[in-house]
């Protein structure tokens, strides 16, 4: 195992350090381009290479995925939240458009209504002279 202090936490949706990743921020390895990436790099990028070269990271490995599926969990609220909010938002616009619709036919009606009234009381004028 290859240790060093890094702050790349904030790489690629890896949370921030925290009390709980921050004890594991010395234990990390070199990628194939001899790169340096600690242990939460390696949970989010590669995790089966990780449990694979490195059965000592396991709890450092389920703690950080333990973050990203909380994070993700998180993200899919969020988004379930904007679309509900969308949904209703063209949902009240549809029924106000419904509504205004409604409302020019029903003046329609009226005015041919109000028309044929009149008409009507024309012909009645017109025969009772």
């Amino acid at each position: 195992m290859r240790c060093a202090l890094t702050d790349a936490f904030a790489i690629d949706g890896v949370d921030q350090p925290t009390r709980s990743n921050m004890r594991y921020a010395w234990i990390g390895d070199y990628d194939e381009h001899h790169q340096w990436h600690d242990v939460n790099w390696w949970a989010h990028k590669n995790p089966a290479w990780a449990r694979e070269h490195h059965r000592d990271w396991n709890p450092a490995l389920l703690e950080a995925a333990d973050r990203t599926h909380i994070h993700q969990q998180n993200e899919l609220e969020q988004q379930h939240a904007q679309r509900i909010d969308e949904f209703e938002r063209v949902d009240t616009e549809r029924e106000q458009q419904a509504a205004r619709e409604h409302q020019q036919q029903l003046q329609q009606l009226h005015r041919k209504n109000a028309e044929q009234l009149q008409k009507l009381e024309r012909q009645h004028v017109l025969e009772a002279r």
